[in-house]
Order: structure tokens, then C-alpha cells, then sequence
């Protein structure tokens, strides 16, 4: 449906030329639903403008169902109105001199769709009846909410009926029940209309919720790109294991290896058993490694004298509110973050513990090779 090949976008900074979306390819499936996730600045937003038309890109190609809308090499760019693209924007940009219908019906009067004002009427009341609006057409703008304003986008977008759907950081601007609540709109939103959507956020609970694929930016390039499951399980970069699940990370070498069982990766600090799966086979006696270990798949207790795993010390404990978030030293100015369920906090005595061993979950670590994870 949507194929990028080789986008750049450099601007230039005090006499330099800053790369912001650097050789970026992507092909988006029809119906999909995709997020580009990634810290603020890493070109997100720069790569949605330019596929709607409102950057211009420095080299690469665009094109959608087949039909080019950008090509370097052919000077061809065609303009953000003649694309088959509707964008939401952070901001909503309802304009405040027209009511909700107006604001909605708008994009239809361009000469484009050359629409009877019965088609127009009839859109506009079908766009606002999706977002549960309908019964709010005559209404005001600012008499209508956040949430409500954000909706009103949306329909706007939806009423030119558009091939690919963009939303730049739709929710930020709300507070956490709205974005609740708009977030499974949207969700509900595109399993009706199937439309192939592409989302940006920072926010990687967003991205898990809502997408059939994410795709993990940092400094405008790509870093991986696979199911939010896969992202989040079995990240394979050390970029994505930290941006994603907060992943502990720790170096070591593989120091045996039991057939059809487990492995041992040795690291500064300990010793840690990696079980025998796809994941981890395949590795010879001193590959180095990176270890990925997800806070909510350790497990703490007292030290004893059988301890020949990692040890460290509690250096900190922050009430989360469905769990405790526990940073323990590991002696070598490394931290690794844990997350202890309530019940399991007060059945081991969490309070009364300071020097612990740390034992991780031996299927759910995942070990990537250090050439391997673009560190």
C-alpha cells in the first residue's frame, strides 16, 4: 500500500547540514495499523510530513497503491491536497469561527471532490456520527472538551474518505482518562474501517495497544521493526530493549553450554542461566553477549550461602501503585531495575531487605550476540 525507499531530510543548523530522517525505508501493508515509535527528535514526525506532502524531502521515493507521489530522481512531488492522505495533528486546529459541522464538512468543498452540498451534508453527518459526534454539529468549539476536540479532527480526516490515515502524537495533549478513552476509540475506529493508518508516538504503551506493527526509531533511522509482542518480548537491538520494557542490560560471555537445557553467560557481576530455546541457540564457548532482562521477570530473595548468581544491594524502593520499583546495586556503578508485585513485596519482606540475589527468569531473557546489537 505505502512504499518508502531511501527518504532523507536534512536541514541546515548554523551553517550545517543536520540529518533528521536518514535513508528510512518502509513498506506498509493495506489495513494495517503502524507506529513509528521513538524519543522526541529522532524524525518521527519529519518522516509523517513528508509522506503527507508537507516536507520535501532530500532523495528517496514515495509512493502509494503503486502511484508514486515523490520521487527525487524524477523531481516529482506531488502536493499534500492531491495526495490520498488525511493527517490529525498534535494540535487539533479546529478552526474557532466555525461550528463542529463546518469544521468537518470543510475539506469537502474543494473543487477535488466537486460534491452537491447533499454529499457534503451527508458525509459530514456520517464522519461525525463514527467519532460519536453527531448530535454536536451545530455546537460551538470551545464549548466542547479536549477529548470532544480531538474527535472533531479526526472526523475531519475521515470525511475525505482517505487511503492512508496519519496521526502525529494524537493524544499527548490529553490527560490520562481522555487518552484512555481516545485510545480505544481509535482502536475501535480502525477495526470498522480497516483504513491503513500510521501513528506516531513516544509513548510505548500507546504503540502496544494500538499497532499491528511497530516500528522503533532513534536519531532517523530505523532500528527494528516487527509486532508490538515481538518488540516488547524479544527486542533483538540494545536501543529498542531499553527504549521498550526498560530492559536491564548486562554483558557477558558464554561460559558453558548444556545440550538441550540451558546455557551459562558469565558476566562481571554473576553468573547467569539462559534456557536452551530459538532464541539462544547457536552460540559457541566465549561468544560475547548482551544479556536483556525485563524488570517484571526478576525475582529477588536473601542471599544464602548456595548463591552463585548476581548479588547487589537495594539502593532504592518507589511505590508504583499495582507494584514496587526497586533499584538494586550491582557493586560496579551498574543498577538494575526490578518491579515487585504488592504481594509478593510483603511475602518476601521487601522493607526489611538490603543485600539480595537477583534471579532472573531463564526463558524470558533474551541474549543477542554484541556484534549483533548495535551497540
Amino acid at each position: 500500500m505505502l512504499k518508502i525507499a531511501h527518504l532523507q531530510k536534512q536541514y541546515d543548523h548554523q551553517g550545517k547540514s543536520v540529518s533528521v530522517v536518514d535513508d528510512l525505508s518502509l513498506m506498509v501493508t493495506a489495513g494495517s495499523f503502524v507506529t513509528l515509535l521513538g524519543p522526541s527528535g529522532c524524525g518521527k514526525t519529519t518522516t509523517l510530513r513528508m509522506i503527507a506532502g508537507l516536507e520535501t524531502p532530500n532523495a528517496g521515493s514515495i509512493e502509494i497503491d503503486g502511484v508514486p507521489i515523490y520521487t527525487k530522481e524524477q523531481k516529482l512531488h506531488v502536493p499534500a491536497s492531491r495526495r490520498p492522505i488525511a493527517m490529525v495533528f498534535q494540535s487539533y486546529a479546529i478552526w474557532p469561527h466555525m461550528d463542529i459541522f463546518q469544521n468537518v464538512a470543510f475539506p469537502l468543498k474543494s473543487h477535488k471532490f466537486n460534491l452537491t452540498s447533499k454529499e457534503i451534508h451527508d458525509r459530514t453527518h456520517e464522519a461525525l456520527s463514527m467519532v460519536g459526534l453527531q448530535e454536536f454539529a451545530g455546537r460551538d468549539p470551545s464549548a466542547l472538551s479536549g477529548g470532544q476536540q480531538q474527535r472533531v479532527a479526526l472526523a475531519r480526516a475521515l470525511v475525505s474518505q482517505p487511503k492512508l490515515l496519519l496521526l502525529d502524537e494524537p493524544l499527548s495533549n490529553l490527560d490520562v482518562n481522555l487518552r484512555d478513552q481516545m485510545r480505544d476509540q481509535i482502536k475501535e475506529l480502525h477495526a470498522r474501517t480497516g483504513l491503513t493508518t500510521i501513528f506516531v508516538t513516544h509513548d510505548q504503551h500507546e504503540a502496544m495497544a494500538l499497532s499491528s506493527d511497530i516500528v522503533v526509531m532513534d536519531h532517523g533511522k530505523i532500528i527494528e521493526t516487527g509486532p508490538p509482542q515481538r518488540i516488547f518480548q524479544s527486542p533483538q537491538k540494545a536501543f529498542t530493549a531499553r527504549f521498550v520494557g526498560k530492559h536491564n542490560i548486562l554483558q557477558g560471555k558464554v561460559q558453558d553450554i548444556f545440550p538441550d537445557n540451558y546455557i551459562i553467560i558469565a558476566t562481571e557481576n554473576g553468573n547467569v542461566r539462559i534456557a536452551l530455546t530459538e532464541r539462544s541457540i547457536g552460540h559457541r564457548l566465549g561468544d560475547e553477549m548482551l544479556l536483556y532482562i525485563r524488570p517484571d521477570t526478576i525475582k529477588l530473595q536473601p542471599i544464602s550461602n548456595a548463591t552463585t548468581g548476581l548479588i547487589g544491594s537495594i539502593v532504592s524502593r518507589i511505590y508504583q501503585g499495582n507494584h514496587w520499583e526497586i533499584k538494586v546495586s550491582l557493586g560496579n556503578s551498574q543498577t538494575m531495575l526490578v518491579h515487585i508485585g504488592l504481594t509478593n513485596a510483603r511475602d518476601m519482606k521487601l522493607n526489611q531487605l538490603s543485600e539480595v540475589e537477583i534471579i532472573t527468569d531463564d526463558a524470558e531473557t533474551i541474549i543477542v550476540k554484541l556484534t549483533d546489537s548495535g551497540v
